[in-house]
């Protein structure tokens, strides 16, 4: 799957319900859910023993077993248990992915990505399960906008990207979508791409800067077959790559975005 179609990021969605068994069937479908999952228990700092990632995924299953695709703990880290300063109790928290069916009109293929925490409470000597604290959901298997449709969008929305300033933009030099980073789905019909703009902008009465930005770019559409209809941008880096210094007055004389640099 390509990186310009795999994800949308949506947080403080509901929690995913805990898992309850519900005979051989339920059972079936763990097993298969399991048989990625590593196997290993570790300990916390005073020897109690923790939860293995067999059990993480089990009791993070949602209980509407049909809708799952599949459970796994996350990559790169066995978790973390520390003396929660609210609650002041002992938690452990794992890193857990639960892929859903996303059950989206018109986009049987669509699957909804779950990220969040399994969380545990330290009760006696035992972790025992509490909740599942969703993170951030993302969306794979929905149709989006080509790269090249969506760089002639912002080609020709540029006063909604400079929003508040188009009479200090004086010039647009390169705009490049960044094809390293992931496309983020917030609804299936809201996603974010990140872009960089190379322009020249009025700094003050005397001085112009060429300047290097990152913006966070999120594009709106009615429905998932519908073009594109509107786009809101956020500034994420800022890079001044030279400066220029002019007479008073010179720079007033200037074109800008605001004439479209007549």
């Amino acid at each position: 799957m390509s990186k310009t179609n795999r994800f949308a990021r949506i947080a403080g969605t509901a929690p995913a319900r805990g898992f309850s068994p519900r005979g051989l069937a339920v059972a079936a479908i763990l097993a298969m859910l399991t048989s990625a999952a590593c196997s290993g228990a570790g300990e916390d700092a005073d020897g109690r023993r923790l939860p293995n990632d067999h059990q993480v995924v089990a009791d993070a299953t949602p209980a509407d077993t049909e809708n799952v695709v599949d459970v796994r703990v996350t990559d790169g880290s066995s978790g973390e248990s520390y003396l929660h300063t609210g609650d002041l109790v002992w938690v452990y928290d794992r890193g857990v992915v639960i892929r859903r069916k996303a059950n989206l009109d018109g986009l049987p293929n669509a699957v909804v990505v779950v990220g969040g925490l399994a969380r545990y409470q330290l009760v006696g000597d035992e972790y025992v399960y509490q909740r599942f604290l969703t993170t951030y959901n993302e969306y794979e298997g929905i149709p989006t906008p080509s790269a090249k449709k969506l760089l002639r969008y912002v080609e020709e929305n540029l006063g909604q990207i400079f929003v508040g300033r188009e009479h200090n933009i004086l010039g647009i030099d390169a705009v490049k979508l960044d094809a390293e980073k992931n496309w983020e789905w917030h609804t299936p019909n809201s996603f974010s791409v990140p872009f960089t703009i190379r322009y020249r902008q009025r700094r003050n009465n005397t001085t112009v800067e060429d300047r290097s930005d990152t913006f966070d770019i999120r594009f709106y559409r009615n429905a998932a077959d519908q073009p594109l209809h509107n786009l809101l941008a956020t500034e994420t880096s800022q890079s001044t790559l030279a400066t220029e210094v002019f007479d008073s007055g010179a720079i007033d004389r200037m074109p800008t975005l605001r004439s479209n640099f007549k």
